[in-house]
């Protein structure tokens, strides 16, 4: 036997008004969609179904192929024509989801959540598992997302909202913002851009603020507990926080403790100032 996955493949010539079909399905499939130019959006239900949705105006048709890992669903078409993808699939089904041109939003995943886009933004809502997102020209939100999260963007904002888990964050040229964060091990580096935190820290939490063009502000509250570690090259550090040493020495490092000293907080920018500030 020279294969053991079985493939069946639906190809279907959509009229001009597009697409509008509901199968059963294994949710422990990863589902695979990958377009060229339009938006994908995808919501989440409790049923072991998935339903399409897509507006081709277009000569293509639609393919659907499911195998013994994956379900794949792409169109046939030529001169590059849009196409938009409403999808509703179960929440525990895994997301690869591909965009040359065009937005992906993803709402209630609970599964893993892998997108990426070269020219258009990614909003990725709710859900729990591993969560990657990459945008070459567009901004990235997360919102409610928990779990391992990993972004990066290299021309635009991402802003992440209401996260717990570990987050990691590269940024070329844009700001990042973390609102409301209970994680234990954040990652942010940023090229030229703004860093904002606001969020607590976790006991044994480790959380590095790096960027080589930008401010960086944090918010904790008044009881956090940590070392921190800052560092200024061409900035000046504010806080209302009591916080005793001589003078800062510009272009090196400062370290303190907040409280007993738990978490280890680090932040380092090139040319901006650091701010520390009470959570209010």
């Amino acid at each position: 036997m020279l294969f053991n996955i079985v493939t069946c493949a639906l190809l279907a010539t959509a009229p001009p008004q597009g697409m509008d079909t509901t199968f059963a399905v294994d949710p422990d499939l990863r589902l695979e969609l990958h377009n060229s130019s339009g938006y994908i959006l995808v919501r989440t239900w409790d049923r072991n179904e998935v339903r399409v949705r897509g507006d081709n105006s277009f000569r293509g048709g639609f393919v659907i192929e499911r195998t013994a890992s994956a379900l794949r669903i792409g169109a046939r078409s030529w001169d590059d024509d849009d196409v938009d993808y409403l999808l509703t699939v179960p929440a525990s089904m895994d997301l690869d989801l591909k965009a040359s041109d065009g937005d992906v939003t993803v709402d209630g995943a609970m599964g893993e959540v892998n997108v990426r886009v070269s020219d258009g933004d990614v909003i990725i809502r709710g859900g729990s598992g591993r969560v990657s997102a990459y945008a070459s020209d567009g901004s990235i939100t997360a919102e409610g997302v928990s779990g391992r999260i990993r972004l990066e963007s290299s021309d635009g904002d991402i802003t992440v909202e209401r996260a717990t888990g570990d987050i990691e964050i590269d940024a070329t040229d844009g700001t990042v913002e973390l609102w409301e964060i209970e994680a234990s091990s954040i990652t942010v580096n940023n090229v030229d851009g703004d860093i904002m935190f606001d969020g607590t820290l976790e006991a044994r939490g480790s959380y590095s603020l790096v960027t080589h063009d930008g401010d960086i502000s944090i918010h904790i509250p008044e009881s956090s507990s940590a070392r921190v570690s800052l560092a200024i090259y061409d900035g000046d550090f504010s806080s209302n926080f009591t916080i005793t040493f001589p003078s800062w020495p510009r272009g090196r490092r400062v370290e303190f403790t907040l409280g007993g000293g738990g978490a280890e907080l680090v932040a380092e920018t090139f040319d901006g100032d650091i701010m520390l500030m009470r959570r209010k």
